[in-house]
């Protein structure tokens, strides 16, 4: 809710606070999450860098697993290129997002 209010030092906090907690935990799709939260923040207030480590882990949590996580990460990559104006860029991240969602179907909810 924070991040929707534009509160993103709050949202930070809370993201960074539940991360904390999931790695203590060893939830790697909650971590995951997570890590794509803080990444598509990251994003939002031009901190590309840390938006681009953020995403890359979080991709890396995630590959090879059936979680909706994936297209999500690969949308806000699509963000990331897509700001810095990268648009060829921007633009296979978001189809290979859009293939994945597709694939997924109706269903996609059940693989969270």
């Amino acid at each position: 809710m924070q991040d929707l209010t534009g509160d993103y030092d709050g949202a930070a906090r809370c993201w960074q606070e539940s991360l904390g907690t999931y790695r203590e935990l060893g939830d790697n799709m909650s971590i995951a999450l997570e890590l794509d939260n803080l990444g598509q923040l990251a994003v939002r207030v031009g901190d590309y860098q840390r938006a681009a480590t953020l995403l890359e882990q979080c991709l890396e949590l995630v590959h090879g697993t059936p979680s909706v996580i994936l297209p999500l990460a690969l949308f806000n990559l699509g963000d990331l290129e897509a700001a810095q104006g990268n648009a060829q860029k921007a633009h296979d991240l978001y189809q290979q997002s859009l293939d994945l969602f597709q694939e997924m179907g109706n269903q996609w909810w059940l693989l969270w």
